[in-house]
């Protein structure tokens, strides 16, 4: 029963944290690109249409990006945001009936144009629409900058470029804070930037990566996947994984040490039915493999039985969602069980029952071979 509650605690834990890590990087893989092609040093870099027509079939796959620092201006609130310029690949890229949440996904209107209105869109993140109430009030949004040729003392030092508001977007947390999406054309007449400081391209043959990535090596650029933009949010989250797994573990360790004193009592205890296993002919290693065993059955019997418990509890656990977090918004612990995760669970607690029947199963050998006469 010792085995079987650690097992099963170790169950639920590894499959809590692999569920907020599944809902969390979810978010990440609405928006971002199977692969991004990005400068190595500095910030952007100058590359047109044209000069991507070098890498054949991937061309069609990408999708130009300028970022930059902006000043957000609505009604009579500001605040910091990051203008993400995107060309028309993005509705490529992304799966607008998910990404989007409320509005149309449109960067320009032409017929707006011809008639002198404001003809360029904006798409903002979900939490900054709701930080400064857009659409509360009949007004587009103001996106200012620097400008790059101008003086600071200057009445001209800064560009503005009014949007209207077209769509929400649902982003991971941070980026749906700060993040604004315009057309690449007027993020670069914003900042007065002809260069793109990233390309995400969506699948790709090996070819065409090796195409990737040779274009990247001549202007500077490296072609980085996915999940690599996220490399150090992955890292910690695989280190706060291993790391409540090794301390669980310890929960075990304890049990182990309880296991060894059982075993050893049980030697004592059996002490007179080894010596007669072994004037019987039971050799010395059998009598020790015997007590051996005994332990390994132990643990396996109770991890099993842990496991099954566990796997039941977060089945449970997914289907109805009885424990719920306790904050903003109620939900309900997001759980994933992983079968690799059993596999190293079970392995442990093998390994842990091996050990504890070590210094019993040599006890008993030794007792099995002691010269006493046995008791009538």
């Amino acid at each position: 029963m010792g085995y079987a509650v650690g097992a099963a605690g170790l169950v639920i834990l590894m499959s809590a944290l692999n569920g907020f890590e599944t809902a969390i990087f979810s978010s990440y893989e609405l928006t971002d690109p199977t692969w991004v092609l990005r400068p190595v040093e500095g910030k952007s870099r100058v590359i047109g249409k044209q000069d991507l027509r070098v890498l054949g079939t991937a061309s069609r796959k990408a999708t130009m990006i300028l970022r930059d620092k902006a000043i957000l201006k609505y009604g009579d609130q500001q605040t910091a945001c990051e203008v993400v310029g995107v060309d028309s690949g993005i509705y490529r890229l992304w799966n607008m009936d998910t990404v989007v949440s409320e509005g149309e996904a449109k960067m320009y209107d032409p017929i707006r144009a011809e008639q002198n209105y404001i003809s360029d869109f904006a798409w903002l993140g979900e939490g900054l629409i709701y930080r400064l109430g857009v659409g509360t009030i009949d007004a587009p949004i103001s996106l200012i900058s620097m400008d790059r040729g101008g003086s600071v003392m200057s009445a001209d030092a800064y560009n503005e470029v009014v949007f209207i508001p077209s769509a929400m977007l649902r982003l991971p947390e941070e980026e749906s804070q700060q993040q604004v999406y315009i057309g690449l054309e007027a993020a670069q007449n914003l900042f007065q930037n002809e260069s793109i400081s990233e390309v995400f391209f969506d699948e790709l043959t090996a070819d065409e990566v090796g195409r990737v990535i040779t274009f990247g090596k001549k202007h500077g650029m490296e072609l980085l996947s996915g999940r690599e933009l996220h490399s150090t949010l992955y890292r910690m989250f695989n280190s706060e994984k291993w790391i409540s797994f090794a301390i669980l573990s310890f929960v075990l360790l304890l049990i182990t040490f309880n296991l060894i004193g059982a075993l050893s009592l049980l030697v004592i205890e059996k002490q007179r039915d080894f010596r007669l296993f072994y004037r019987l002919g039971m050799g010395e290693y059998a009598v020790q493999l015997l007590v051996f065993i005994e332990g390994l059955m132990v643990a396996f019997a109770g991890t099993i039985l842990g496991i099954l418990l566990g796997v039941g509890l977060v089945l449970l656990q997914g289907r109805y969602g009885w424990v719920k977090t306790e904050s903003t918004f109620t939900m309900a612990y997001p759980v994933e069980l992983r079968v690799e995760d059993l596999g190293w669970i079970a392995l442990l607690a093998l390994i842990l029952g091996g050990l504890s029947a070590i210094l019993p199963s040599i006890r008993a050998k030794k007792i099995a071979t002691t010269n006493i006469v046995l008791d009538k």
